[in-house]
């Protein structure tokens, strides 16, 4: 999964991910992957010692269809949000960014979108309301339609 290979990159400080499925059971699928790189960053980022930290993992699923928000997430040991709802990509994003430059990074803040066009659309604007706010953001996207 591109996610592990994110979490050995030098210098990031956090990687958020926003995954949106229509049942939760879509979300297994990937899990034990999300687990995996949960427990990485967390046994790195809780190290004082360690010469390479990892970024800190911060998982939020959203479930947009109708349901229960009930995966059996006990792999995750608390590592994932679950919501049952669509993505407020524009707060979302733009809190990230604001947080970031609150800190002082001058880092930019990248987003890699990947799903329908509408859904990408909304990643693009939010990460250009951020850059208008002082923040670079770098956007990747990729979109699929069903």
């Amino acid at each position: 999964m591109v996610l592990t290979a994110y979490l050995a990159v030098p210098g990031w400080q956090d990687i958020h991910v926003i995954w949106t499925v229509r049942e939760t059971e879509q979300f297994s699928t990937f899990q034990k992957e999300f687990a995996e790189c949960a427990a990485a960053a967390a046994a790195h980022s809780n190290n004082p010692d360690d010469p390479e930290p990892l970024p800190a993992l911060h998982v939020s699923l959203y479930v947009t269809g109708k349901g229960e928000v009930s995966p059996d997430l006990s792999l995750m040991a608390g590592a994932v949000q679950c919501e049952l709802s669509r993505p407020k990509l524009t707060q979302y994003i733009t809190g990230i960014a604001s947080h970031g430059a609150a800190a002082g990074q001058r880092d930019p803040l990248l987003v890699f979108a990947c799903g329908p066009e509408p859904m990408v659309n909304q990643a693009w604007d939010a990460t250009r309301s951020a850059s208008f706010k002082g923040v670079r953001c770098d956007f990747h996207y990729e979109t699929f339609e069903f």
